[in-house]
């Protein structure tokens, strides 16, 4: 299965949830490759500790072996990374695609939804990100209305999830598949510091089990909460 994690917004947490999505795959047992689609800024290469990658999606692209370029993390992710800031035209992309050896293949793209077409066109998801704001709800439907002239099958998370706003009003002014709401956690920003995502070093954290949640909706998995889990919603 391959995902590509799009908005036309930057800001909205897509790096964040590429990464600790990928260790919540990689928790359920999937061989996972994360790809740093975003050749202006590389967040997701960075996101893992890596400033000076040895291999790049431009090796790939000289025909490289997929084998013979990804990078492999401590925290068990195989990573495909992007050049420390890159002239990379998306056009550069045509052609590009991955083998079947990996179960779940995640795609931190560009906020353009353009820019990212030739990964949106190699996926079978494109989960829409988007923050709470009326800006980058509305950004949220117009992408995911285009994505479904596309034929591309979406679902949108919601990220950087605060109570001021109810949930409902929220689904009621979407009126769209929700995939699922991740809160606000500054354990995001401590990990980043440390080259580890946030579901790697806190996994039992309100954060990780919203991510983990997302994760076995995507693969269509019951998610069961624990009786420890369920008393403690019901006492907040």
């Amino acid at each position: 299965m391959i995902i590509s994690f799009v908005s036309e917004k930057g800001g909205v947490g897509k790096t964040t949830l590429t990464s600790n999505l990928a260790i919540a795959f990689r928790e359920l047992g999937k061989r996972v490759l994360v790809v740093d689609g975003d050749f202006r800024t590389a967040s997701l290469t960075l996101s893992f500790g890596i400033t000076k990658p040895p291999f790049t999606i431009l090796d790939l692209l000289e025909r490289a072996d997929l084998k013979d370029v990804i990078i492999s993390h401590p925290s068990g992710i195989e990573i495909l990374a992007s050049p420390i800031s890159s002239n990379l035209s998306y056009l550069e992309l045509t052609g590009l695609n991955f083998p079947s050896y990996f179960d779940i293949i995640l795609i931190d793209t560009q906020p353009s939804i353009k820019a990212s077409l030739p990964f949106i066109k190699l996926s079978d998801k494109a989960i829409i990100v988007s923050t709470q704001d009326i800006p980058s709800l509305f950004s949220a439907r117009k992408v995911f209305e285009k994505l479904k002239k596309m034929g591309i099958e979406t679902g949108i998370i919601v990220n950087r999830y605060r109570k001021i706003i109810k949930k409902e009003v929220i689904e009621r002014f979407l009126d769209l598949p929700i995939l699922g709401f991740i809160p606000e956690d500054d354990r995001v920003l401590k990990s980043f510091y440390r080259g580890f995502p946030a579901f790697y070093l806190f996994p039992k954290c309100r954060f990780s089990k919203e991510v983990r949640k997302v994760a076995y909706r995507i693969l269509g998995l019951n998610f069961k909460e624990s009786i420890f889990d369920k008393l403690f919603r019901w006492l907040k």
